[in-house]
C-alpha cells in the first residue's frame, strides 16, 4: 500500500490534494519498479530497500513541500553568527 502511495507521489500527485495524471503516476511505479530490481540486483536486502523508499518519499514531500509554500515555510533558522567582540 505504502509503494502504490509513494508511486502516485512520484509521480506528480500532491499530498495537500490536487490533481495529477495517468501518465505520472505510471512513471512512478516504473521508477519503484526500476529501483526495486537495480537495488536487488546490487544484493541489498529488503530493509535496505524499504529505508531508501522511505527516503525518497520524504524528499518528494519535502519537495512538494516547498513547491505548493516556498522555502520560508519550513521555518528553517540558521545560526546567528557570533559578533566579534
Amino acid at each position: 500500500m505504502l509503494q502504490a502511495a509513494a508511486a502516485v507521489l512520484i509521480g506528480g500527485t500532491s499530498l495537500r490534494g490536487g490533481s495529477g495524471t495517468v501518465l505520472g503516476t505510471a512513471i512512478g511505479v516504473l521508477f519503484f519498479g526500476v529501483r526495486s530490481n537495480g537495488l536487488q540486483m546490487a544484493g541489498f536486502g529488503t530493509e535496505w530497500q524499504q529505508i531508501i523508499s522511505g527516503v525518497i518519499i520524504a524528499g518528494a514531500a519535502l519537495a512538494d513541500k516547498v513547491q505548493r509554500d516556498g522555502w520560508a515555510s519550513l521555518h528553517l533558522r540558521l545560526p546567528v553568527r557570533l559578533a566579534k567582540s
